[in-house]
């Protein structure tokens, strides 16, 4: 294999992936400083495991009735996937998808930079001014 079975796009998805853990961490954070104990933060996990389901990571959006299409279309997860297939060359980018699916690579940056924008500065005010 040409390139020592490396992949042209791996760096660049390597730290998109990267940067969208970096945002699901404050997301995370966020959630656990909103909890009042110890179980009830460990059951947040749980609440967040149908995410990846409405997504394009498992099945193809295509089928889905078209309030469900939405919904993963514009599913941060989805824009991701979408991304990390584009970039590894395993797939094309799908025809008439939303925004984010359509754009992936930006559609990915996009959802970082805005659920950092929006998790950051709760999760630090929450910190700062926990309960009183």
């Amino acid at each position: 294999m040409a390139g020592g079975g490396r992949r042209p796009g791996g760096g660049r998805a390597l730290g998109l992936l990267l940067l969208f853990r970096f945002a699901a961490t404050w997301i995370g954070i966020f959630l656990g400083l909103l909890t009042r104990n110890e179980e009830a933060a460990g059951q947040l996990g749980g609440a967040t495991f149908v995410l990846p389901l409405l997504s394009n990571a498992y099945i193809p959006v295509e089928g889905l009735p078209s309030g469900l299409r939405a919904v993963a279309e514009w599913n941060p997860i989805s824009a991701v996937t979408t991304a990390l297939r584009d970039l590894f060359g395993n797939a094309p980018v799908p025809d008439g998808a939303a925004w984010p699916v359509a754009h992936p690579v930006a559609g990915s940056l996009m959802w970082c930079v805005l659920l950092l924008a929006v998790f950051v500065p709760l999760a630090v005010h929450r910190y700062t001014h926990g309960e009183r």
